[in-house]
């Protein structure tokens, strides 16, 4: 676990046996009419986030079983997650591990590189030098 997690459940009280750490949010399916994504959505809107899902470009559409999701909701908690440990360096397989992907094209969607982690990547290629 991330050391803040770590933190945030060291000053709480621990459940007893089994029990849930959040029994409120346990019993809550994620999707449905009721479900934590539809919550998580309402919220937005009540912060006046925009929602508007984008329209799928030509790889996107042509990627079996890829549904077009709005840029902001809670499903892209694990795309930030994904894409955080992909600019820290951590390596692809302990991504796909720790995200549960099971397929190297699924992980991929989840991955956005930022142009720092390209630079640092050209960067490490060592000098070849040039005789004239």
């Amino acid at each position: 676990m991330h050391p803040e997690v770590v933190a945030y459940f060291k000053g709480r009280s621990a459940p007893k046996g089994d029990a849930p750490c959040f029994p409120t949010l346990h019993p809550i399916p994620v999707s449905g009419r009721s479900g934590l994504s539809l919550q998580f959505g309402l919220i937005m809107e009540r912060a006046k986030i925009d929602r508007k899902i984008p329209k799928a470009s030509k790889s996107q559409s042509a990627a079996k079983g890829v549904r077009i999701q709005s840029p902001y909701s809670f499903h892209s908690l694990r795309h930030s997650f994904v894409s955080m440990m992909a600019n820290g360096d951590v390596d692809a397989e302990l991504r796909m591990k720790l995200s549960g992907h099971t397929t190297g094209d699924a992980h991929a969607i989840y991955t956005a590189t930022e142009v720092e982690t390209l630079r640092r990547a050209v960067e490490a290629i060592p000098s070849i030098g040039r005789d004239r």
